[in-house]
């Protein structure tokens, strides 16, 4: 107390008002665990797009059922591409590629399913037709699209 009160008088402290939130303080090894997580999910997932697997159209149109197998007039079963794969392999070029280039033509499962799509439908242009555009990493330099000079999405 100070000199100039009396001891009569009761000594008031300032009020100090509660916050809205409270105050948390994060510790630096808080703060290291929550880097390490987001560069843990950044690797699993550059990790995962090097596992997934790059293989031949043929590859993947028997694992997703794009092949079927007929019984020909003959008696004799022969396997036929299903039309999805049948318009893709024709916009992509991938038969032509197969016998007239020295390696395979190879894709993720993910740029097969994307040709897929890619034949299956038309992309409008300048002069009013619409037309059909290959899927760039499915496409053959040898598909007939490219040698006309369209341009791959």
């Amino acid at each position: 107390m100070s000199a100039s009160k009396s001891k009569s008088e009761p000594v008031t402290e300032p009020i100090v008002e509660p916050t809205a939130e409270p105050v948390v303080a994060v510790s630096p090894v808080d703060e290291r665990a929550a880097i390490d997580k987001a560069k843990l999910a950044a690797y699993a997932e550059r990790q995962k797009a090097k596992a997934e697997p790059k293989r031949a159209p043929e590859y993947w149109a028997r694992q997703l059922g794009q092949l079927m197998q007929v019984k020909l007039l003959s008696g004799q079963r022969a396997t036929v591409p299903r039309p999805k794969h049948a318009a893709a392999d024709a916009l992509h070029g991938w038969t032509l590629h197969a016998e007239q280039a020295p390696e395979h033509l190879i894709m993720t499962r993910a740029d097969y399913e994307a040709a897929l799509v890619a034949a299956a439908r038309t992309v409008p242009c300048v002069d009013g037709r619409s037309h059909y555009v290959p899927f760039g990493p499915a496409a053959s330099e040898y598909a007939p699209a490219v040698r006309a000079g369209v341009k791959a999405i």
